[in-house]
This record gives C-alpha cells, structure tokens and sequence, in this order.
C-alpha cells in the first residue's frame, strides 16, 4: 500500500514537473553573451568543454525559474549537438548542489556545473533523476 502511494505521489510530481517544463519553454528568457537575467540579477553562464556552469546558482531557488534557466542552456546546447540531458536531469542535480550550499559546502557548491551527459558520479546521477522527476 505504501509502495502504491509512493508512486502515486512521484507520478503526480512528474506531471506537474512536466506541466511546468512546457509553460517555461514559452518564457522569454535570453541568453546574451553567455549571461542570463533573472528577477533582475544577471548570472553568467559559462560553457566548457563538457560541462555548463552556472555562476552563483545557488541564489536562484524558484523552480520555475531554474527551469526556464535551464531550457535556454538546453536550447544552445542541442542547436550545437552537444547535450540531449533532460531538464529534470539537469535541475534535480542543481538542486542537489542548492541543498549542499544550505548545509554549509560553500566552496564547491555556489556555481553548478552541469556535465552535458551526466555527472559520472553514480550517487551524484541517481540523486538528480530522483530530485528532478519528483520536484522535490
């Protein structure tokens, strides 16, 4: 019973997660010269080799906020072939990177550096599908 609640739950969140994915793609957030502007606050966005950066991502706590963000990064990355990770994929580990900054690893986690494919870290990559596909 608890096992079917559970996945009621997750499904009920994924849908929202969804839901929330497409309405951001209508957003009119731009990437100029690789920075973004949210609630009036510019972020540089810096994209390397094989991985994205987010400058100081961790001041960004609205979902649909970090959603939008992140459609404009997938946008450029699947015009130059470079990533097909999906935006939950890739919020879900920002995300992660948001709790460590709360409880205290300021050094490594203000900026997110997101890998185009996936964090190699298996622990790292299953937090994040988990993180982002129940809009936690």
């Amino acid at each position: 019973m608890i096992l079917l609640i559970t996945r009621i739950v997750i499904a009920c969140n994924v849908h929202k997660a969804l839901k929330e994915i497409n309405e951001v793609q209508l957003t009119e957030y731009a990437l100029i010269e690789n920075t973004i502007e949210v609630n009036g606050e510019s972020y540089k966005i810096v994209f390397g080799k094989n991985s994205v950066q987010i400058k100081n991502s961790y001041k960004i706590k609205d979902r649909a906020d970090r959603l939008a963000v992140l459609a404009v990064i997938r946008n450029e990355l699947q015009a130059e072939g470079l990533s097909s990770r999906s935006l939950t994929s890739m919020e879900g580990e920002w995300v992660l990177h948001n709790i460590a900054y709360r409880f205290g690893e300021r050094k490594s986690s203000p900026d997110v550096d997101l890998d185009y494919d996936r964090d190699p870290r298996w622990y790292v990559a299953l937090l994040s599908e988990m993180l982002g596909k129940t809009g936690l």
